[in-house]
C-alpha cells in the first residue's frame, strides 16, 4: 500500500470523527435539500379527506379513531364509506334511470408506507362489522336451534304417515310443511382467501361478502392461476353480474355476485405493479387514497363505537322488496335535476378519459358511476344513523353536487398521484427503481461499480444508469464525494456516492 492511498483513509476517517465529535446533535438533512417530484410517490399537499360530507357525529367518531390509533383520518373516512356501501350493496342498487343500474360498492385502496397506519385503520372499522357478524351469528343459532326443532318434527311425522300408510291406516292429519333451507351462519367479512375459498362463501351467502386485503400486490401482479380466478370474480363482483366457473364435476354459478372490498399497498410496491398490471381495468376501479404519518393524540376522546353499530346494523336490516328473490335488489331512483347533472358529468368524464388515457384515465372514464355509487352511500349513510322510519324516497341533486365535490377535489387527485408510475417516462421509473433498490440494501455508500452490477431491471446498461445516478443527484437523493471507500474484496479503494439521510430512515 503506498504513501497516497494511506493518507486518503485518514482522511476519510478524519473526516468521520470531525463528523461524531462536532456534528453529533446536527442532523445532516437540514442543509441537504431533497425533492423526490417526478421520481418518487408523496402524499405532500394531497388534500384531506372533506369530514363536512358526513354528518356530523360521523365526523366526530372518525377524528376521534384517527387520533386514538394515530392514523390518517382519510384511512378511517374511507374504509367506513366502503363498509357501508357493501351492507347497503346487498340489497340495493342504484338506478338513475331506466336502463341504467350499478350497485354501491366502493373499493378504496389506502397507499402509504409501513409507518402510515394502514392496517390499524382498516382495523379500527371492520372490527365493528366483525361485532355485528357475531351478533347475527348469535341469533343464527336461535334460527338453528327452531329449525332443526322444526326439521325433526317433519321428519317424525313423515316417518308415522309411513308406518301407517303400510298398516292401512288413514290418519287424520297429513304431512307437515317442509322445514325449508337450513339456515346458514352468516358471514360479512372474509380476509386474503382463495378463489375456491370466496366462491363457497358467496354461495352460501346471497347478501355477498366484504374482501380486506391487507396487501393487495397479488391482484396487480396477477401471478398465477388463483389471482387471475380471484380478478375475474372481482371483475364481475364490481357490477354485481352474475357468475360461473365450469368445473370437472360441477360448475360454479352464483346469481349476483355481490363483493365489496379494502385493501392497503406500500407507494414503491404500487409503482413498480402498476406499469405492469394486468390490462382487464380492475386497477382502475380502486379508489386509491395515498396517506400521510398521522400523529397519535393521547387526548382524543374515546369514539363512540355502539353509535357506528347501530348504524350498521340499520343497514343490514334492509332486505330484497321480494324475499323469495334474494339476488334481486331494491331499486333507488335519482330526481330528474340529480340525473341531469349526471349527464353533465358524462360528458366532461369524456374527455378527461380521452385527454389522459391509460390507467388514469379509465378511472376518470368511470366517473359518473363512482359519483352515482358515492351519492347512493352517502345518502344512505345519512338515513342509517337517524331514526327516520322512511327510506329516502330517491337521490336529489344535493346528493349528487357532494358526491361530486368528493370525487373531484378529493378522489380524483388522490389517484392521479397513486397513478403517476404509470404515466411516468422510461427514465424516471428507472431513477426510481434504482432509489428503489439503495433503499432495500441500506448502502449508505454505494459505488457506481456496485450500482453497476447490482442488476436493477431497465439499468442494465451505462448509459441508462448514468442518467439515473445523475437524475438522483439533481433530485439530492445522491451525492458524489472525492473520497474513497475500502472495498470489502481488498484492492484500491474507489469513489462514492453519500446517500441522503431521509432515504434511509437516519435523521
Amino acid at each position: 500500500m503506498n504513501h497516497s492511498d494511506k493518507d486518503s483513509y485518514k482522511h476519510l476517517d478524519s473526516d468521520e470523527s470531525k463528523i461524531s465529535s462536532e456534528d453529533k446533535d446536527h442532523n445532516p438533512s437540514d442543509q441537504w435539500p431533497l425533492d423526490l417530484t417526478g421520481i418518487e410517490l408523496s402524499s405532500d399537499g394531497m388534500p384531506e379527506f372533506p369530514l363536512d360530507i358526513l354528518p356530523e357525529d360521523i365526523c366526530t367518531w372518525t377524528t376521534s379513531s384517527a387520533g386514538c390509533t394515530g392514523t390518517p383520518r382519510d384511512y378511517i373516512a374511507m374504509t367506513l364509506l366502503s363498509v357501508v356501501s357493501y351492507l347497503l350493496g346487498s340489497t340495493r342498487q342504484a338506478r338513475p334511470n331506466g336502463t341504467w343500474t350499478a350497485p354501491t360498492f366502493l373499493w378504496p385502496v389506502l397507499v402509504g408506507p409501513p409507518s402510515t397506519g394502514k392496517s390499524p385503520a382498516m382495523k379500527r372499522v371492520l372490527d365493528r362489522v366483525l361485532e355485528l357478524q357475531n351478533e347475527l351469528r348469535e341469533s343464527h343459532g336461535e334460527r338453528h336451534a327452531e329449525w332443526r326443532e322444526a326439521s325433526a318434527e317433519v321428519e317424525d311425522r313423515n316417518r308415522q304417515l309411513k308406518v301407517a300408510a303400510a298398516r292401512g291406516i288413514r290418519l287424520p292429519e297429513g304431512a307437515l310443511p317442509d322445514a325449508g333451507p337450513e339456515p346458514v351462519s352468516p358471514q360479512l367479512l372474509v380476509e386474503e382467501a382463495t378463489s375456491a375459498g370466496l366462491e363457497a362463501v358467496l354461495q352460501r351467502n346471497p347478501r355477498g361478502v366484504l374482501l380486506y386485503l391487507d396487501e393487495i400486490a397479488s391482484l396487480l401482479s396477477s401471478n398465477g392461476s388463483d389471482a387471475n380466478r380471484i380478478r375475474r370474480m372481482l371483475l364481475n363482483g364490481f357490477d354485481a353480474s352474475p357468475y360461473r366457473r365450469e368445473k370437472s364435476s360441477e360448475a360454479v354459478e352464483i346469481e349476483r355476485l355481490a363483493i365489496g372490498l379494502v385493501g392497503a399497498i406500500q407507494p414503491a410496491i404500487l409503482s413498480k405493479l402498476i406499469t405492469r398490471s394486468a390490462a382487464d381495468g380492475l386497477a382502475s376501479r380502486f379508489l386509491f387514497v395515498v396517506g400521510s404519518p398521522a400523529e397519535l393524540n393521547t387526548k382524543a376522546p374515546s369514539p363512540d363505537d355502539e353509535n357506528i353499530l347501530r348504524l350498521l346494523r340499520r343497514l343490514m336490516s334492509l332486505e330484497c322488496p321480494d324475499p323469495m328473490r334474494p339476488h334481486r335488489p331494491g331499486d333507488v331512483r335519482f330526481s330528474d335535476a340529480a340525473v341531469e347533472l349526471l349527464g353533465k358529468c358524462r360528458l366532461a368524464a369524456r374527455v378527461s378519459e380521452e385527454k389522459s388515457g391509460g390507467t388514469i384515465g379509465s378511472f376518470l372514464g368511470k366517473a359518473p358511476g363512482t359519483i352515482v355509487r358515492l351519492a347512493v352511500t352517502l345518502r344512505y349513510l345519512d338515513w342509517a344513523h337517524t331514526d327516520e322510519a322512511e327510506e329516502p324516497a330517491q337521490i336529489e341533486i344535493e346528493d349528487v353536487e357532494r358526491a361530486g365535490k368528493l370525487f373531484g377535489e378529493y378522489l380524483m387527485k388522490h389517484a392521479r398521484t397513486a397513478l403517476f408510475a404509470a404515466e411516468q417516462p422510461p427514465e424516471l421509473r428507472r431513477a426510481a427503481a434504482l432509489l428503489d433498490y439503495i433503499r432495500k440494501t441500506g448502502e449508505s455508500r454505494p459505488t457506481r461499480r456496485m450500482l453497476m452490477r447490482a442488476g436493477v431491471a431497465g439499468l442494465s446498461k451505462q448509459d441508462d444508469l448514468d442518467d439515473a445516478i445523475m437524475r438522483l443527484e439533481s433530485a439530492g437523493a445522491l451525492r458524489w464525494t472525492s473520497d474513497r471507500t475500502l472495498r470489502p474484496q481488498g484492492g484500491r479503494p474507489s469513489p462514492y456516492f453519500q446517500v441522503h439521510p431521509d432515504i434511509l430512515g437516519k435523521t
